[in-house]
């Protein structure tokens, strides 16, 4: 691992263990909140968990393409340095952008304990969704070019790799805050079923006040069907993406010893030119 690899991947370990006690304190201070306050939060908690994948998954290619750029350098063509050199760029700016962000997530979260959710508006949750998905789609276009100016299959199923690595961990952070979601839903729905009930006990004939707990109900089923119909797929795509993953660590592997075979038997026959030569001379 190069320094500047494991320099970041210490940085993203740092974000990650302060993220964790943001989200915990967060966490605690929404408590009980309605369902529209605990979404926003985990809006938030989602984006920045994704964005700190993002970034290690940056770090990945920018120094794969790195390791490339050195071997090419005494004889590649001036057009593939050129290219790998802009992926380069191109990398260290998105993992600059995308750390800044992670760092905006985290003041967003550090303040919900004096700030209300109500007041982070559904423009700033637009925003940053909008900033998520498009640093997603720019981390595609720099794998994609990436995969395109690899000069081995051993760094093509790497990359491969590190791209089904980076999917399936947005998947299950999608995943865990569908599952949260449906937590919720479900206590909404049985709080609105007891309350219908304890009116009916009570002789209580408020029909408005029945009729709304009646339709919040069945808004709340309605919400929890769609969440599970949802997560069914994504714990598929998940399943698949974990094999695809399997394939591509078993691929990589392979590549790694058949490489360090061809090597040694480099190694050997370069040997036995030099003592050919020696028994020549």
């Amino acid at each position: 691992m190069t320094d500047d690899l494991r320099a970041g991947t210490n940085a993203d370990d740092a974000d990650k263990r302060a993220e964790r006690h943001m989200v915990d304190a967060a966490r605690q201070h929404v408590g009980a909140a309605g369902f529209a306050q605990r979404n926003v939060l985990e809006q938030l908690i989602a984006a920045g968990r994704e964005q700190i994948a993002y970034t290690g998954t940056l770090r990945q290619v920018v120094a794969s393409t790195l390791r490339q750029l050195g071997e090419e350098r005494l004889e590649g063509e001036p057009g593939q340095l050129v290219a790998l050199q802009q992926i380069v760029t191109s990398g260290q700016r998105q993992i600059e952008t995308a750390r800044q962000l992670t760092l905006s997530i985290q003041h967003t979260l550090s303040n919900v304990r004096s700030t209300p959710l109500e007041l982070v508006s559904a423009h700033l949750l637009s925003l940053l969704s909008e900033s998520v998905h498009h640093h997603a789609r720019n981390l595609e276009l720099l794998i994609q070019a990436a995969l395109e100016e690899a000069s081995s299959s051993e760094q093509v199923a790497q990359l491969k790799q590190v791209r089904a690595d980076m999917v399936a961990t947005v998947l299950e952070i999608e995943h865990d805050g569908e599952e949260r979601a449906l937590a919720q839903l479900d206590l909404m729905a049985q709080q609105a079923v007891e309350q219908v009930r304890s009116l009916e006990a009570e002789g209580q004939t408020h029909a408005v006040q029945r009729t709304q707990l009646e339709q919040m109900a069945v808004t709340s089923q309605e919400a929890i069907e769609h969440l599970r119909a949802k997560t069914r797929l994504n714990r598929e795509e998940l399943e698949r993406l974990g094999q695809e993953r399997d394939t591509l660590h078993r691929q990589t592997a392979q590549l790694t010893q058949e490489g360090d075979e061809v090597q040694a038997k480099l190694d050997q026959a370069r040997l036995a030119a030099e003592d050919q030569r020696a028994d020549t001379d």
